[in-house]
């Protein structure tokens, strides 16, 4: 006779918790001045990121400039530098793999205007090349006046086998990029709008509903 596998109910928890989530893919955040530890990916060693106060010529901080540092450890230090601005002191910087080259982009979002009512805020996507980052998407998240205001929320889904994750950027509430177990880009919802790196153009591009011609985002760097 054949015994049966007892199984602990505390272990069935932590099995189930250990499980990768399909509605959102892993991300690293950085917000506001400071260091992050980032991990070796795509055969590259691990790394240092720092944003810091950009400084004058008597070493005082300039009002809203900062610089990003991220810095390769070694023998020989590789370090890449980007001077940046945002209107009250505040940013945001996101890090994951939009490409699928196995390294990290750098999702960069800056504001102008102190009041966060009418504050009008950018999204920059950076790509390492060399020794130096190279923008390849960009777009306005929110705006608005003292009176309304709009406001983009993004999110981070997982793209195919082979493919970069996903950008979501949603007017509405959550569900609007996450709704149901697995999220369809090619169907987007009214409120929420899916951009995927295309290697193709080298190019982030809008996806849209099937059969329709995919349109092209803002794109820079020249």
């Amino acid at each position: 006779m054949k015994r049966l596998l007892s199984v602990s109910p505390v272990l069935i928890i932590a099995m189930i918790l250990a499980l990768p989530l399909k509605a959102e893919t892993p991300y690293l955040s950085l917000h506001g001045t400071g260091k992050l530890e980032v991990p070796p990916q795509g055969g590259r060693p691990a790394a240092l990121l720092e944003v810091a106060a950009e400084r004058d010529e008597k070493g005082k901080p300039k009002a809203n400039s900062f610089l990003l540092s991220f810095s390769y450890p070694g023998k020989r230090v590789t370090t890449i530098t980007h001077p940046f601005r945002s209107g009250g002191g505040a940013f945001k910087l996101f890090l994951l793999d939009l490409t699928a080259d196995g390294v990290r982009e750098f999702l960069l979002v800056t504001g102008e205007g102190e009041e966060e009512a009418a504050r009008a805020e950018t999204l920059t996507v950076l790509r390492i090349d060399g020794s130096s980052l190279t923008e390849i998407f960009s777009k306005a998240i929110s705006g608005g006046t003292d009176t309304t205001s709009w406001k983009y929320r993004l999110f981070f889904l997982p793209g195919e086998a082979g493919e970069g994750a996903i950008l979501c950027l949603s007017l509405g509430k959550r569900g609007s990029c996450t709704s149901g177990e697995d999220p369809d880009p090619a169907q987007p919802s009214a409120n929420a709008h899916y951009y995927q790196y295309d290697p193709r153009t080298d190019e982030m591009v809008q996806r849209g509903d099937p059969g329709e011609e995919i349109v092209r985002s803002g794109h820079g760097g020249h």
